[in-house]
């Protein structure tokens, strides 16, 4: 499964919604990073919101959010 590259947010979530469906049959579980603080993530309300529930809670006012502590930027 492809997501469109211009897909607007509502699709690109309908669509991850149906992959984590597909996943589900399979036995497997999709996982993310949290953008806060790059912890994986795994429930369907965290990945919706790309962060962890207690980073959320912290971050209640941030739209965009920090990047990860964690998270190296590749040099080129």
């Amino acid at each position: 499964m492809s997501f469109p590259e211009n897909a607007s947010p509502k699709l690109t979530e309908q669509l991850a919604a149906q992959f984590r469906a597909q996943a589900a049959e399979f036995g497997l579980v999709l996982a993310a990073r949290c953008r806060f603080c790059g912890a994986p993530i795994w429930a369907p309300k965290s990945l919706a919101q790309h962060a962890g529930p207690i980073c959320q809670s912290r971050n209640k006012n941030s739209d965009v959010g920090s990047p990860a502590k964690n998270q190296t930027d590749a040099a080129a």
